[in-house]
């Protein structure tokens, strides 16, 4: 009754105009909350770190990087820091659902620019290239090369991923031809397509460079030279037969090193020979990635001391099955040809 006799008092002053004043102080508290959200969302993507954390509960000392910057900015905001404490838990939008939304919003408007430079530029090329990821799905990487209207600058976006159920000519040329249907691009208007040199994808009968120019006639194909490159150094080495068996050698090597027992080895030794250096990992050898061979040798002459102490325990050892590994390794092995292709592949990286 008191409260209702002061605001009968209050010169100029309704219900109605106070009411009206609390939402609207409730609307921009809301609005300023969702703005940290999605800020904080967009710091986690730009720096490329996961949202979430193992456990997010209250009692969790580390609830993820999504969580903890929440509470870091709360300390100096006492707008999201009310709002924090205020809001019931199924209403906090920080679960990894809410997340996801705005991940997927922020990603929409990305796409939505990247097309619209690309319209306003008009012609552009496209690239394209399959390969499996972590749960062994194909998936399709379509990036778009245009030069912007701005500066003149040539760029070169990754628009989208395709799940790629086939992996023959015909279905890969409809994945690309979807894709530039949704996103309205015009077929027209592509100048070049590149890709790897595949047969699939670089044949010239009825593959997909020539099913691709059935609907985008000026699409003049470019292979990846790149790939090209990569494919004359692999058959290179094949045709010498000490090179050929150094790297079959790297790949005996590297199994070996990464079965689980004796890599918990391997990373002791390090640690025990090198105290003040960071344990390393060994590179696997690729037949795409020319690359990857070069970071593999590396990697090996960096931690050849090691090594060898991981081979000369096994050996030994009362594990038959790894002895009999070990000692294979340890004749075949040879410090001064890993020096060599060390020394000749770091000329290739």
């Amino acid at each position: 009754m008191a409260n209702w006799s002061a605001l009968t008092v209050q010169p100029h002053t309704s219900v109605a105009s106070l009411l009206d004043h609390n939402r609207s102080e409730l609307i921009s508290n809301n609005r300023h909350y969702i703005k940290v959200v999605v800020k904080v969302v967009l710091f986690c993507a730009l720096q490329e770190i996961s949202l979430r954390g193992h456990r997010e509960g209250e009692s969790a000392s580390n609830k993820g990087n999504f969580l903890e910057l929440m509470e870091l900015l709360s300390s100096n905001d006492k707008t999201l820091k009310a709002q924090l404490r205020a809001l019931p838990r199924n209403v906090t939008y920080t679960s990894h659902t809410i997340q996801n939304e705005v991940l997927h919003t922020l990603a929409t408007k990305v796409r939505s620019t990247i097309c619209f430079q690309v319209n306003e530029a008009r012609y552009f090329s496209i690239l394209a290239d399959e390969t499996r990821d972590v749960s062994k799905q194909e998936q399709m990487s379509f990036v778009i090369r245009y030069v912007s209207v701005s500066d003149h600058s040539i760029q070169e976006r990754f628009l989208t991923f395709v799940h790629a159920t086939g992996l023959d000519a015909p279905s890969l040329t409809q994945y690309i031809k979807d894709t530039l249907a949704l996103y309205n691009l015009n077929p027209l208007c592509i100048v070049s397509q590149g890709y790897d040199g595949t047969s699939v994808m670089s044949g010239k009968c009825r593959r997909v460079q020539t099913r691709v120019r059935e609907f985008a006639p000026h699409a003049v194909y470019i292979n990846c030279h790149g790939h090209i490159s990569n494919l004359v150094l692999v058959d290179s080495i094949k045709s010498i037969n000490r090179a050929a068996m150094s790297f079959a050698l790297l790949q005996v090597l590297y199994v070996f090193i990464s079965s689980s027992k004796v890599h918990e080895v391997f990373l002791a030794k390090q640690k025990q020979l090198h105290p003040s250096k960071q344990p390393m990992e060994l590179q696997k050898l690729s037949d795409t990635h020319w690359v990857a061979r070069y970071a593999s040798v590396n990697a090996v002459c960096k931690t050849f001391d090691s090594i060898l102490s991981v081979i000369e325990e096994f050996n030994d050892g009362s594990d038959f099955e790894k002895s009999i590994e070990a000692r294979g390794i340890y004749h075949q092995i040879n410090s001064f040809s890993l020096v060599v292709f060390d020394k000749i592949l770091s000329c290739t990286k």
